[in-house]
């Protein structure tokens, strides 16, 4: 689950990079696309990791501020609508990488 959730979060750092780089085009282009691969990665990585174990090993349950249970389950069904979204997504960045190739029509 760790490694799940670690994806996300590089995923996330992916999208989140090129606000902060913007102003260096290849910079921008190449980090957000390098981590939202590798985070893609890592998502394949770990959704292929949950087949076969038991369900008591696929379940996060935390407590948020003593307030709030946040309880995350992996289940058959998520792997399944899972691996499409994390095998898509490298190929849409293979695209966007080419479509991004000039600075001026990445700008529109």
């Amino acid at each position: 689950m760790e490694t799940f959730l670690l994806s996300l979060l590089v995923i996330l750092a992916g999208g989140i990079l090129p606000l902060f780089t913007y102003r260096q085009f290849k910079l921008m282009k190449a980090g957000g696309i390098l981590l939202t691969f590798v985070g893609s990665a890592l998502g394949i990585y770990a959704t292929l990791s949950f087949l076969g174990k038991p369900p008591e090993a696929t379940m996060l349950s935390l407590n948020w501020l003593h307030l709030f249970s946040v309880s995350l389950r992996v289940d058959s069904i998520s792997i399944f609508f899972l691996l499409p979204i994390f095998l898509i997504t490298p190929i849409a960045l293979l695209y966007s990488y080419h479509y991004l190739e000039n600075q001026a029509q990445g700008l529109r």
